[in-house]
């Protein structure tokens, strides 16, 4: 281990120039007036060491703590995670190791100032948290990369730094995630929402189990910790996810999650092989912070009644949703054929997403003037149903009617 002791010369005559010579080297940052150590403990620092510290955490989280308060003989630190191995952490603390003054992921460092009453203030570079997110479309496969706002690529060098559970984690590395064509993912290319423009919801996670930054996205933004999500690819909550380059990794179901933007995507119907496209861009459609609803979104609903079936199925005008948070707000209104509807029973309409409870909503059949009683159904995606309070057919032939309301995912 080296000491300023070993980089100034001692005549044995001029204990003051010797003196002197120790304060200036203490106070430079020339390369040289380091030293380099392999921790094995907490290392407290002492005034006789080099301004330069270089420590690897060899293994574990370490503690590197500043020397003893000293108005006069403190002098400045440069102090280096040096760690190569792992992504072991340095924690700084003041003197009497009561104050954390900052946490050195590898290949951060700290400039240490003394402030001339026996304290320390720490100058450390500003962490990296701007961000870009860009799906891209190549052979029929969505491509989502995750970059630095510039387009820079992540690296050890220079991570970008994301706050997971109130703890920053870094993403070292080249970042994206490919789901190829030919698979209804998320349910996606449904005859529900295939060919339909879809916001997707980038996220990344801290995999406790391999201390990895994994990058993900899902149809919900409301996923908190791995669990929030299904693992089956076609599920409507299904979140796919990956490290690094594409590599496969397990979120946990104790996996923190964040949400860190939004982005649209198209995935089409089975019967044409479910092909990815994106649009162009804009402000509107691809978001590069946090957020946690989409925009005002349209879906295909099937209808039928619930004892037999239309002779002639409505005239669909529009059908709109809006997920927020955990909740779908939904509007939708039909006009019936104009002379033989025909069918029995209540009306069933499918929904963008099966409700994880019952709820009530809001209908009205505009040509006739009365109220329509609307319930979804926790129980099945086609669970919007349609009844006229004295249980009657709900809408007559020719009629417009609709329904809306909210219910949760």
């Amino acid at each position: 281990m080296a000491t300023i002791n070993d980089f100034y010369p001692t005549d044995d005559v001029n204990d003051v120039l010797d003196d002197w010579i120790r304060n200036l080297i203490g106070s430079s940052l020339r390369s040289e007036y380091k030293n380099s150590e392999s921790l094995s403990a907490t290392r407290v620092l002492l005034d006789a060491d080099t301004p330069i510290q270089r420590f690897n955490c060899n293994g574990a989280d370490r503690i590197a703590q500043m020397p003893t308060a000293d108005a006069v003989n403190n002098h400045l630190y440069l102090l280096v995670n040096s760690t190569s191995s792992g992504l072991w952490t340095l924690t700084v603390k003041n003197n009497a190791a009561t104050e954390i003054l900052i946490t050195l992921s590898p290949n951060q460092a700290v400039l240490l100032l003394p402030d001339g009453n026996g304290g320390y203030i720490a100058i450390a570079p500003k962490r990296e948290t701007e961000y870009k997110i860009t799906p891209t479309v190549a052979t029929n496969d969505l491509t989502v990369t995750l970059t630095h706002a510039d387009g820079g690529t992540p690296s050890t060098t220079r991570p970008l730094w994301f706050l997971i559970n109130n703890i920053w984690r870094a993403v070292t590395a080249a970042t994206y995630i490919t789901l190829l064509d030919g698979t209804n993912w998320a349910n996606a290319g449904s005859a529900e929402l295939g060919t339909k423009e879809i916001d997707w919801f980038p996220m990344v996670s801290w995999v406790e189990a391999s201390s990895v930054v994994a990058f993900g996205f899902a149809r919900l933004p409301s996923g908190s910790v791995g669990g929030d999500f299904h693992a089956t690819n076609t599920n409507e909550k299904y979140a796919a996810w990956a490290k690094n380059n594409n590599q496969a990794v397990t979120v946990a179901s104790t996996d923190a999650v964040q949400v860190i933007g939004r982005f649209a995507a198209t995935l089409s119907l089975s019967g044409t092989g479910h092909l990815w496209t994106v649009p162009t861009f804009t402000n509107d459609n691809l978001k590069h912070a946090p957020i946690y609803e989409t925009r005002e979104l349209n879906w295909t609903p099937a209808t039928s009644r619930s004892v037999t079936g239309y002779t002639n199925l409505p005239t669909l005008i529009y059908a709109n949703y809006q997920i927020i948070g955990r909740r779908c707000k939904y509007s939708t209104t039909y006009t019936q054929h104009a002379t033989t509807p025909g069918g029995s029973g209540y009306q069933t309409v499918t929904l963008p997403f099966q409700a994880v409870q019952n709820a009530s909503g809001t209908g009205f059949n505009l040509s006739a003037a009365y109220a329509l009683a609307i319930f979804v159904n926790a129980a099945t995606l086609a669970g919007l149903r349609l009844f006229k309070y004295d249980g009657t057919a709900e809408a007559v032939a020719a009629s417009t009617y609709g329904a809306w309301g909210e219910f949760r995912t």
